[in-house]
């Protein structure tokens, strides 16, 4: 919890649930393409880890994220979905929200 004193509250801050959002701040400001950002959230961190993941191939794991690149939402920790709730941006209003995610070629997240 980070309702507490400094020195109790929890190390970290969650940014699954607000990266996107988060990232397209800078496409939407017009600081970088859309084709920089997807290449900086899927295949350059696969790359990185010297994985088969982060590209659509045939023989390769479908893993895909759907989203709504100007979808406005705000920022509601409560909502998120994983256990950490700590963010700086709780309340802030984000453009651009995922709305699917497929793991393995299986639809294992829906948000509508």
């Amino acid at each position: 919890d980070k309702v507490c004193t400094f020195q109790e509250a929890a190390f970290g801050i969650s940014v699954l649930e607000t990266a996107l959002g988060s990232v397209l701040s800078l496409y939407h400001n017009e600081k970088v393409d859309l084709g920089t950002i997807i290449k900086k959230l899927t295949a350059d961190p696969a790359a990185f880890l010297g994985s088969n993941l982060g590209t659509l191939k045939v023989g390769r794991p479908a893993d895909v994220t759907v989203f709504d690149l100007n979808e406005d939402w705000k920022v509601n920790s409560s909502l998120f979905l994983s256990k950490g709730k700590n963010t700086p941006l709780d309340g802030t209003l984000l453009t651009g929200r995922v709305k699917a995610t497929f793991y393995g070629g299986e639809y294992v997240y829906r948000n509508d």
